[in-house]
Order: structure tokens, then C-alpha cells, then sequence
């Protein structure tokens, strides 16, 4: 039952900017208790929900592969834009995954890094952004770094680079498919580390949440597609502001 509750509220948040390791952060607090490894367990549901995107962006993903004339610049972007995470992953690994196996630090990040996701969806409402410009190769690796701030629970992956691209110009509808495709090597890479630790150790792999994330995120997914189509990703910004405070002085 557990596993269903973890998976429920990563799929619901994976997508959503909200940040879902805070979420999952959060559950533990509330419970009481804490995983015997909680980045074990953060990478079973990001790998369901990378399942989801995959399943989302199928025929996109495949045109991708199979028209690799066609699409090499968008194959560079993504390649260009995965290279700052790549590189903080292999100087700073032990420094974020010690922050996530502790439960008390990885709450006390989350209830913080909630504002500064709250604040980040709130700048694009009062910025006057003149999304007309495509993605280049400095806009990217922007977004990129952006992206390295999302290791942080509390701080939303997909709210980071989609609301870094919309500041920086890029249309909320190729924000939105960039920050997934970005996605997937992100998770993908953070997936196949974090397995390995749990086949060394001899831990059980949480199917049961994995299954649940996927199944959950493929909704949740078409529903932030449609809510950032609309420009109305800011209205997030209330909610994580809202968690932000009740997870700092009432948790």
C-alpha cells in the first residue's frame, strides 16, 4: 500500500511543477518514517515516470531515431543540453545523494527549495516575454544548467527548464517537448547509477511504485502539456509557495 501511495504522488507531481522529490520528501515526514534508501526509491518512480514520457513522445522519439538527418539539431540540443548535468553528477554525486539517504536534511532542503521553485513560476506571469525565438545552442545549455538545480528536492525539474526557456523567448509549446526530451537522458542516466547501488546491495527494486508512477504520470503529463500550452504554468507558483510554508512552520 505504501508503494501505491509513493507512486500516486510521484506520478501526480513528476510532471506537474511542483517538484515531486519534494513530495516524496514530504510523504516521509508526514508518515513518520523513512526508507531504508530514499534515492533507491526516488529513482524507482522517476524511472516510472520516465516509462510515461517515453510512452507520451513515442512517435516523436521515434522520428528522432529513425530521421537522424532531419533532426540532428534537436539530437545536439539535447546532447548539449545534458552536459552541465553530467558534469555535476561527477563531481558532486556523493554531496546530493548523501542529501537524499538523510531524511531530516532532505526535508529541511525541500521545505526550502519549494519557494524558489514557487518564485521561478511566478516570474513568468509578470515578465513580458516575447516567446518567438528558437532554441539555439546557448539557450539550451542555459536550460541545461537550470536543469542541475532540479537534484535539489523541492526544486521542479520540469518547472525550472520549462519556465527558463518561456524567460528566455522559446514558445511554451517547444519549452514544454524540449524540457521532456531533456528529461530523459537526466533520468535515464540518474536511474542506471542509483540501480546499480541497489544490485550491489541486495535491495528489492520497488515494482509496485514503479508501475504506479507510470500509470499516474502519463495522465499527469498530458495534463501539464495542456496547462503550459495555455500559459498558465505561473498558477503553480501558489501552491508550491502554500507547501513551502506549511512544510517549514507546520511539519
Amino acid at each position: 500500500m505504501e508503494q501505491i501511495v509513493e507512486g500516486l504522488v510521484q506520478g501526480l507531481t513528476e510532471f506537474l511543477p511542483i517538484s515531486s522529490s519534494g513530495h516524496v520528501v514530504f510523504l516521509e515526514k508526514i508518515r513518520g518514517s523513512s526508507s531504508v534508501n530514499l534515492a533507491q526509491l526516488q529513482v524507482a518512480l522517476h524511472m516510472g515516470t520516465l516509462l510515461s514520457i517515453l510512452a507520451f513522445y513515442f512517435a516523436d522519439l521515434k522520428s528522432l531515431i529513425v530521421d537522424f538527418s532531419k533532426n540532428r539539431k534537436t539530437i545536439f540540443h539535447i546532447m548539449i543540453g545534458t552536459i552541465p548535468l553530467l558534469f555535476v553528477y561527477f563531481f558532486f554525486y556523493d554531496f546530493f545523494k548523501n542529501i537524499l539517504d538523510n531524511s531530516l536534511l532532505s526535508f529541511s532542503v525541500a521545505s526550502r527549495c519549494m519557494f524558489i521553485t514557487a518564485f521561478v513560476l511566478l516570474m513568468t506571469k509578470f515578465l513580458k516575454l516575447d516567446q518567438n525565438k528558437k532554441l539555439t545552442y546557448r539557450i539550451v545549455l542555459v536550460i541545461g544548467c537550470m536543469q542541475c538545480l532540479a537534484i535539489f528536492p523541492g526544486i521542479s525539474r520540469s518547472g525550472i527548464t520549462i519556465c527558463s526557456a518561456l524567460i528566455l523567448g522559446v514558445s511554451s509549446r517547444e519549452a514544454a517537448k524540449f524540457s521532456f526530451f531533456l528529461a530523459i537522458p537526466a533520468i535515464l542516466g540518474a536511474s542506471i547509477i542509483e540501480f546499480g547501488e541497489v544490485l550491489k546491495d541486495g535491495s528489492s527494486f520497488p515494482y509496485i511504485a514503479f508501475f504506479t508512477s507510470f500509470i499516474v504520470g502519463y495522465i499527469s503529463l498530458r495534463l501539464l502539456i495542456f496547462i503550459a500550452y495555455s500559459d498558465k504554468i505561473w498558477i503553480f507558483s501558489i501552491y508550491c509557495f502554500a507547501i513551502g510554508l506549511i512544510s517549514t512552520f507546520l511539519l
